[in-house]
């Protein structure tokens, strides 16, 4: 054995062995759970006792908790060269891949220094699977017909085992499992792999049947993989084939004034999805010749994805009075695909603006009407104005009638162009006065330009009075006159007042003689309309006087003339 010291010659002075140290190996690996045994070794013997110090560093997220404690030193004694320590794996439940000790040297002591090998990895194999997100590419796919698209599917990171992920279909806009193919019940991704597809096919009809589409989603995923952001798609299957429409006009009539125009729609029931001419026909009514309008084309161009288009129909002003002009279109000879719809033809009428002359009058030159009623007055033109012309009225009182008698009589009336007929409500005020024969006359004011009067330029309405005149006492009798009967009685006769309420007759009498100077009721009431009265009660040699008053509900009336008699 070699000694530890070396003596020199000029004088003794002890020298270490000089020795290297290095790990076993540069790389080991263990599992969660397991242990391996990491070796350092000398390339000599020290001839001494040394202490190695050993120093570690987590790297890619690994810390004390992954591994038990390294020692912090080995110490060899003289003769060794090799020594070893075992370091193990904490089993945890985390996913924690790519987690590894760096174990390296620290301070060396003298004669000491770091072979090749300077430092050794513990790589750390983690035995947990981990948490997966999965998601398609897009949320949107479209595929036309006869062709096919790539679906791709993504997991988040390396699922690190064998996953299946089931995949649902729910068609949609009226698709079927026939209008497309390739849809998988499932992809299975294994360790490692990230991405997988499958491709759809659309399949080639030829029905116009736009809108279809399928809509693609994960359903029950196995245990660590939960969908992402984009967990469904929805592909759309484009339709090839041009659809059949129909071609309308906007309106089935319009109205234009004479130098104004006005647009006039055309429109497809739905995008051709392709370029349609529509040809337009047109033909003149009421007159109207080209020279009364412009701007009608012979036919309206659509391309694919436009559904209306619009013309200006311009009615042309003049200074002619024709009424009723009008040009009507309709289609001509329609592409294949195409086919009317309503409405399928149109009337333009060209609203002439030079006015007639028109005459008004009243509906009738008389109008009855019972207090408390009411009654219509119509006013009429001869002719439609074509324009709006104001009518004024005014009213007058005749016959003891006033403003409080009636109602409903306006200052004026407005006709509009097509009206030739208006009609006020004349309103008789019920009243309890006796106020018979009152009138009210109306008549036209000063007339708008271009209207005359008619044949019937003014009305009287008779208000017809529904109360019973005041009763008043009746007039007196007239001519009454006394003559002496055979039997000594005494006869009075009269001639009645003009005058229906009499219910009887008052005598009166007076006898000088008996001392009545004036004359007195001697019969209150004969309760008898008869005109002649007998009295019976009479005074021989005196002079009888009489006279009577009628009688009715309202009273005693007037006295008679004086009708004397002297009985002897």
């Amino acid at each position: 054995m070699r000694s530890l010291w070396r003596t020199a010659e000029s004088s003794p002075t002890p020298t270490a062995v000089e020795v290297t140290v290095g790990f076993g190996s540069a790389a080991y690996s263990v599992d969660e759970g397991g242990s391996v045994s990491v070796k350092v070794i000398l390339n000599t013997d020290p001839e001494r006792s040394i202490t190695i110090p050993l120093v570690t560093t987590g790297v890619g997220g690994a810390d004390a908790s992954d591994y038990t404690v390294v020692p912090q030193g080995l110490t060899f004694d003289s003769g060794e060269t090799e020594q070893s320590f075992t370091f193990s794996a904490t089993d945890d439940g985390e996913n924690d891949d790519g987690e590894s000790v760096r174990i390296g040297f620290g301070s060396l002591p003298d004669a000491v220094s770091e072979g090749s090998i300077d430092q050794a990895t513990v790589s750390i194999a983690d035995n947990d699977v981990p948490n997966v997100t999965l998601r398609f590419s897009a949320t949107a796919i479209t595929v036309s017909e006869g062709e096919e698209v790539s679906v791709l599917v993504r997991l988040s990171a390396d699922p690190e085992r064998s996953v299946v992920i089931p995949i649902a279909k729910t068609n949609q806009g009226g698709a079927d499992d026939g209008d497309y193919t390739g849809v998988p019940e499932s992809v299975t991704f294994n360790a490692v792999e990230t991405e997988k597809s499958f491709t759809i096919s659309a399949t080639h009809d030829s029905a116009d049947d736009d809108g279809e589409s399928v809509r693609l989603e994960f359903t029950s995923l196995p245990e660590g993989v939960s969908v992402g952001d984009v967990g469904a798609a929805t592909v759309s299957l484009v339709d090839d084939d041009v659809p059949s429409v129909s071609v309308s006009f906007g309106s089935s009539s319009y109205n234009v004034p004479e130098g104004e125009s006005l647009g006039i729609s055309v429109r497809l029931s739905a995008d051709p999805k392709r370029t349609v001419v529509i040809p337009i026909a047109k033909s003149n009514q009421g007159g109207a010749d080209s020279s009364d309008y412009s701007g009608l084309p012979d036919n309206v161009t659509f391309n694919s994805g436009e559904t209306k288009l619009s013309f200006a129909f311009a009615a042309i002003q003049d200074s002619v009075d024709d009424d009723g002009e009008s040009v009507r279109l309709e289609f001509g000879a329609l592409p294949d695909g195409v086919s009317v719809g309503n409405p399928g033809e149109i009337t333009l009428d060209i609203a002439d603006d030079d006015v007639p002359t028109v005459k008004v009058s009243f509906g009738s030159s008389n109008y009855n009407v019972a207090e408390g009623n009411t009654v219509s007055i119509s006013v009429r033109l001869s002719a439609d104005p074509q324009r709006k012309v104001t009518i004024p009225i005014s009213a007058s009182e005749k016959n003891g009638a006033s403003s409080s008698d009636y109602s409903g009589v306006p200052s004026s009336v407005t006709f509009r162009s097509g009206e030739t007929e208006k009609s006020f409500t004349f309103s008789a005020t019920q009243d309890s006065i006796d106020d018979d024969s009152e009138r009210v006359r109306i008549e036209f004011n000063a007339l708008p330009q271009s209207v005359n009067a008619g044949s019937v330029s003014n009305t009287k309405v008779d208000i017809e009075d529904d109360d019973e005149p005041e009763l008043e006492p009746p007039p007196a009798p007239e001519n009454l006159s006394a003559r002496v009967n055979d039997d000594g009685t005494i006869t009075l006769t009269w001639d009645a007042p003009n005058d229906s309420s009499i219910t009887g007759y008052q005598i009166l009498r007076r006898r000088p003689t008996m001392g009545e100077g004036n004359l007195r009721v001697y019969v209150e009431n004969t309760n008898s309309t008869n005109t002649s009265f007998t009295d019976r009660d009479v005074t021989a040699g005196e002079r009888h006087n009489y006279r009577v008053k009628a009688i009715n509900e309202a009273g005693v009336g007037a006295r008679s003339n004086l009708g004397r008699v002297d009985l002897d």
